[in-house]
């Protein structure tokens, strides 16, 4: 027996109304455990920019957000420029490390702008450089995979690295916000986990990276000697009551109404074995050598090294304090 075109038109119509009811029950659902999954889950306990990658960092009550990462945190770099480095290689205390004696500082002019200062333990003076200097050679950087522009920064300071670092053709660059930054997509090995428009500064990677307390103490507890936060070099310190490492499950967060994305988990590597008051390496390679028995990331075979923090890049721009609740979505 057949069915009437209009008996037809009334079977599909019921059958797209199951559908739809179903589709909304089920998009229903999944909003109401989204929201339940939306939860506070931290307070920020600290707030550090590092204006010269690799040099001490600056601990501040409130921080501006910017694109590329805090205002002034790691807009300037040291540069080898020597014959053998043309190109001009980007120094750390991988390679320099008594770059961690370097202290940085920020002192208003009078006139609306800023100097920024250089000082080292056992050099008769500090140096300064112009925060909005205009001029000096513009050059392309290399940061690892991505590169961007900056712009350098003078013969005085230049001279006053060389000598202390004991090393020559130290250059001090600077990568202006006038200038191109270094676009994160471009980098082939992490490109994939960032988005159009996503910059950086001198950042190893992404603008901004955050610790949690608690990872700090529990691994702390592994090792012999005393570890403090500074061989990490977080731009924000967060303390919660869940368990140790939790923020690596922190996809999206808000702090201050802000929002940012957690792009990658932090792999870090011999950096972290400098003592930050001395500028010598430990000689038995910790804390990295207990983080390889436990923190490896055995799900990406891109994450080579031991985890520890979270590298975020920030949806909106403002400004965060200490105190701020942070709120987030696992």
């Amino acid at each position: 027996m057949g069915f009437s075109p209009w008996t037809s038109a009334l079977a599909l119509s019921l059958g797209t109304g199951v559908v739809a009811v179903s589709l909304w029950w089920v998009v229903r659902r999944w909003n109401r455990q989204r929201r339940q999954r939306v939860q506070h889950v931290a307070t920020v306990t600290g707030l550090y920019i590092y204006p010269i990658k690799s040099c001490r960092g600056i601990s501040v009550s409130s921080a501006e957000v910017q694109k590329r990462g805090f205002r002034y945190d790691r807009r300037w770099l040291v540069l080898d420029t020597s014959e053998e480095n043309g190109e001009g290689r980007f120094m750390t205390q991988r390679q320099l490390p008594k770059m961690a004696l370097i202290s940085v500082s920020l002192e208003p002019r009078g006139d609306g702008t800023c100097d920024l200062w250089l000082d080292a333990p056992g050099m008769d003076e500090s140096v300064s450089v112009p925060v909005e200097q205009s001029t000096g050679q513009v050059r392309e950087v290399r940061v690892w995979r991505m590169r961007g522009e900056a712009r350098d920064c003078g013969e005085e300071v230049a001279m006053w690295l060389s000598g202390f670092l004991e090393k020559d053709g130290l250059r001090l660059v600077h990568m202006a916000d006038d200038l191109r930054g270094r676009q994160l997509t471009e980098d082939d090995k992490w490109g994939s986990v960032a988005q159009a428009g996503d910059e950086a500064g001198a950042a190893d990677f992404a603008p901004f990276l955050l610790a949690n307390e608690k990872s700090l103490t529990e691994l702390a507890g592994r090792i012999a000697q005393p570890i403090t936060m500074e061989r990490f070099r977080p731009n924000i310190v967060v303390k919660t009551a869940s368990s140790p490492y939790s923020e690596e499950s922190w996809r999206v967060l808000q702090i201050s109404e802000i929002p940012f994305r957690m792009v990658k988990k932090c792999g870090r590597c011999s950096l972290t074995t400098v003592d930050p008051s001395t500028g010598e390496k430990s000689l038995d390679n910790e804390p990295l050598t207990t983080m390889r028995t436990y923190r490896m990331d055995t799900g990406d075979k891109r994450q080579t090294s031991p985890i520890f923090g979270v590298n975020l890049v920030a949806d909106g721009l403002g400004e965060i304090s200490i105190g701020d609740q942070v709120i987030a979505y696992c």
